[in-house]
């Protein structure tokens, strides 16, 4: 398994970015999925963002993992230092959601019919 390995406690743990795609249920979990995949695209690492922001890394992490909602200050920041549009990264966010909505609601229509 390239993208896994075994841990000290024997846990599999998946390489950091290991997952193609991110389901992102809410619109804060989308917008950090849409950074993340702006910064990886770039070859960046969350250290590098948050110092060319003048941000902690670890708020950096915690707007990726959607742990944090970004503030539109923040957002704005973002978006400049990945040279992108504020709303790029928020309509791409919006399309996530809704495509993940989409997704539930056809589960749902199809597990009513059974």
């Amino acid at each position: 398994m390239p993208n896994s390995a075994i841990g000290k406690y024997g846990y599999v743990a998946k390489h950091i970015g290991a997952d193609k795609e991110r389901r992102s249920g809410s619109l804060t979990e989308a917008v950090g999925a849409e950074i993340t995949e702006l910064r990886k695209e770039r070859g960046w690492t969350q250290q590098k963002l948050a110092e060319l922001l003048g941000y902690d890394v670890r708020y950096i992490g915690q707007i990726e993992r959607g742990e944090k909602s970004v503030t539109l200050r923040a957002l704005a920041a973002i978006a400049e230092g990945l040279d992108v549009r504020a709303s790029k990264i928020l309509s791409t966010a919006e399309k996530m959601v809704e495509k993940v909505r989409n997704e539930r609601e056809k589960r749902s229509s199809r597990s009513e019919l059974d």
